[in-house]
């Protein structure tokens, strides 16, 4: 089996949340055990792993260290899988209190030439989120959230669908927050197409309830 046939398997079980996350613990040992079995190069075997971290998703900083490890590790060999740990990094670290943290390696990632587009996206989106917790009534940094959000659809065609559509739920959101020109528009154009083209994601069941 390809490395490509897990990466879409793993993604699209991930993609249907809670309830796909034990098939893509499944597809991730899976990767891993073929990887090192094998004898493929290291930056498969470091991929795997990051699946099975994603997957298995521990107490927060058990979670981290793992990740801090796989960026060690993939940073000269898989590049793409050092961006998308750091990503998840930084996720885990603004979901444990520290966005000051996160904000930096979220930027640090956007800024990167060598970075995918589901490391950008990750980062766009955990950016947006960052300044969509902390606008309160500042519509300027709803706005900025805003468009944070806009870029993952707009700038990272290419990120997987999962990403899209979280991007696209939270889109609606910040527009609701910032109420600028258009406002009403934006929501309306985000939240059509989290449900024509991502009608079965756990974010389009989240904006029907």
């Amino acid at each position: 089996v390809l490395p490509e046939v897990y990466r879409q398997k793993f993604e699209y079980s991930m993609g249907l949340g809670a309830k796909g996350v034990a098939n893509a613990l499944t597809v991730a040992k899976k990767y891993q055990n073929d990887a090192i079995g094998g004898a493929w190069p290291d930056g498969f075997a470091t991929e795997a792993e990051f699946y099975v971290a994603l997957a298995e998703r521990s107490s927060p900083q058990e979670f981290q260290n793992k990740l801090r490890g796989i960026v060690n590790k993939a940073r000269s060999t898989a590049p793409m899988i050092a961006n998308r740990a750091n990503v998840q990094l930084a996720h885990s670290l603004r979901e444990n209190g520290d966005p000051t943290a996160a904000q930096r390696i979220y930027e640090d990632v956007i800024g990167k030439a060598n970075a995918d587009d589901s490391s950008r996206a990750g980062a766009y989106l955990g950016l947006g989120k960052i300044q969509l917790e902390q606008a309160g009534t500042d519509k300027d940094l709803a706005h900025k959230a805003l468009l944070n959000f806009l870029r993952v659809r707009l700038d990272t065609r290419g990120s997987w669908p999962s990403l899209q559509a979280e991007a696209l739920y939270h889109a609606v959101l910040a527009a609701d927050k910032w109420r600028g020109p258009e406002y009403g528009y934006i929501m309306a154009r985000c939240r059509g197409t989290l449900m024509s083209e991502f009608k079965d994601s756990e974010w389009a069941a989240m904006a029907r309830r």
